[in-house]
């Protein structure tokens, strides 16, 4: 498919291309770097994976089984892909004050994911998972997840720097 000829939002990391399966939901955003007493911790660009955390929307990281089994909720935290960018350098949730959140299932593309290993060889069908650490809210695949990461969604294309997936959410069966 062209890049023409796909449907639904274009943004600059992040293009929705089944938008009637998408479920929106509006998070509190907090201050960027470039505000004062902000930090790059509440920055993410379109199509980051973010989750709420404190009350604001944040970079995710990969959730594991463990820490939501015995001794938690029980209950798999909330993860979407960021519709708007929020950094210093580009902020379209100051006047709102939100972001939306993409999450339900979904077929998307997006410019946030771990190039390291993911390729056009890179099978249809992989598990992705969210990076940790300096990989905090982009795509992965199993060589970048540790043991007990959750999958959020499934690899189905790769197009230079671009990939095309499938998103589900964190589901406590799809580990690594």
């Amino acid at each position: 498919m062209l890049a023409k000829s796909i449907p639904g939002r274009q943004g600059r990391s992040f293009r929705l291309l089944t938008e009637e399966t998408a479920v929106k939901w509006r998070i509190p955003v907090g201050p960027t770097s470039a505000d004062s007493g902000g930090s790059t911790a509440n920055e993410f660009q379109q199509g980051s994976v973010i989750t709420p955390s404190s009350g604001i929307a944040v970079k995710a990281e990969t959730p594991q089984k463990n820490e939501y089994a015995s001794g938690n909720s029980g209950l798999v935290p909330l993860l979407g892909v960021a519709f708007d960018e929020h950094t210093a350098t580009l902020d379209e949730c100051q006047q709102s004050g939100f972001v939306t959140m993409v999450c339900n299932r979904f077929a998307a593309q997006t410019k946030q994911f771990i190039a390291t290993n993911i390729s056009t060889s890179t099978a249809v069908g992989v598990p992705l998972f969210v990076g940790a650490s300096d990989n905090a809210g982009k795509l992965g695949v199993l060589a970048d997840a540790s043991a007990g990461d959750l999958a959020v969604g499934y690899f189905l294309r790769y197009s230079g720097d671009w990939i095309e997936f499938m998103w589900f959410g964190p589901v406590i069966g799809q580990k690594a």
